[in-house]
């Protein structure tokens, strides 16, 4: 199975950009959105990655060993591909992981026999609950795991872990450059726990400078966004930047950071699907929102690049449920709210010394109002 791990295909989304009948020609012809589908890998997600070389690289450290038991916050996919691989070696795997996980996840976490630890109140409907204060007892109920544990126990800790960003170095990102040609004028990212940013971010920047680098977050997640509030997109969200995160703006290679609504993030995979066949979760679909919202900005860019995070279908309930009564997802409706979000992050102008890290936080304010 591990041997399946990566290779995995790159689909241009054409179908969606040729139906935009605001998106202008360039230099080059339209701007070209091409999007890594992860959810091939084992696991059907982009985490796979890391969560191999996680644990690989602390058995070769003698960090793990058969009476271990591995303990892990994650929001849904580094989990399932820690107790995918923790199964197939036989380690006991404890993910911590909070009651808005949608439920087909939270099944298959147990599939592969992982003990969940689940925080959050059960009787109270996940959309009412914050997810701020979710990921607060996510981290505390690892701690408390870890102590209770002693020297049986193990966190890789996705957050802080090198070995986290060093999958994307050693694979993702080389493939990437590889099958575009290494023609990547930008790169969409989710900031997240700062693993494909630190990854695949700082490898194609180091091999293509010119390439613009937009990290994105779920407005309410406050990683580089100063705004308070909820979201339901937890897989690409956070209160605080992690150590990867400030390693990247601390050495300039993040050029922007936009805050998504939730709203926009659903009803773009849910055109996808419509459109091109790709079933993606939000996340994806936060990050095909931007690169076609920076598409009709700066058509002059060739080649942008997303990665699709992982499988949608576990999501389809929660984007169902995100819908509206008036809303009929379609590529006018999409192409009015790209136009809206663009509008609402023109309409503040950049103070003459400001970083392009922070200053998108009101426009961001001004799109989802």
């Amino acid at each position: 199975m591990l041997s399946l791990l990566g290779s995995t295909p790159v689909v241009s989304l054409n179908a969606l950009t040729s139906r935009l009948t605001t998106l202008r020609d360039g230099p080059h012809g339209r701007p070209e959105i091409n999007v890594k589908l992860e959810s091939t890998n084992p696991g059907w997600s982009v985490k796979a990655r890391p969560a191999v070389n996680m644990l690989h690289e602390a058995e070769l450290r003698g960090d793990i060993n058969p009476n271990t038991v591995i303990v892990e916050s994650s929001s849904g996919n580094t989990a399932i591909a820690m107790a995918m691989v923790s199964a197939m070696k036989g380690y006991r795997f404890k993910p911590v992981v909070d009651v808005k996980m949608p439920q087909a996840k939270l099944d298959l976490l147990r599939v592969f026999g992982a003990e969940v630890e689940l925080v959050g109140d059960p009787n109270v409907p996940p959309d009412e609950q914050d997810m701020v204060e979710l990921k607060k007892e996510r981290r505390a109920t690892v701690q408390r795991l870890v102590r209770e544990l002693g020297s049986d126990a193990y966190s890789p800790n996705q957050y802080q872990n090198p070995d986290n960003a060093g999958a994307h170095v050693l694979s993702t990102g080389p493939e990437l450059l590889e099958q575009l040609g290494g023609e990547i004028d930008a790169i969409i990212l989710p900031i997240s726990t700062g693993g494909q940013l630190n990854g695949i971010g700082r490898f194609i920047k180091e091999h293509v400078p010119s390439c613009l680098l937009v990290g994105t977050e779920p407005i309410g997640s406050t990683i580089l966004q100063k705004f308070e509030g909820s979201y339901y997109n937890a897989g690409s969200g956070l209160d605080y930047a992690p150590v990867p995160v400030e390693a990247m703006v601390a050495d300039g290679l993040v050029d922007e950071a936009w805050a998504v609504p939730d709203d926009a993030s659903f009803k773009t995979s849910r055109v996808l699907a419509k459109t091109t066949g790709a079933l993606l979760g939000p996340t994806t679909g936060m990050q095909v929102f931007a690169a076609l919202a920076l598409a009709l900005e700066r058509p002059e860019l060739k080649s942008i690049a997303v990665i699709g995070c992982d499988d949608g279908r576990a999501y389809v309930p929660d984007m169902m449920a995100a819908q509206r009564a008036d809303e009929l997802d379609t590529v006018e409706e999409l192409e009015a709210d790209l136009h809206a979000f663009n509008a609402a992050r023109r309409s503040l102008e950049r103070p003459p010394h400001a970083t392009a890290v922070g200053w998108e936080q009101s426009a961001a304010t001004a799109a989802k109002a």
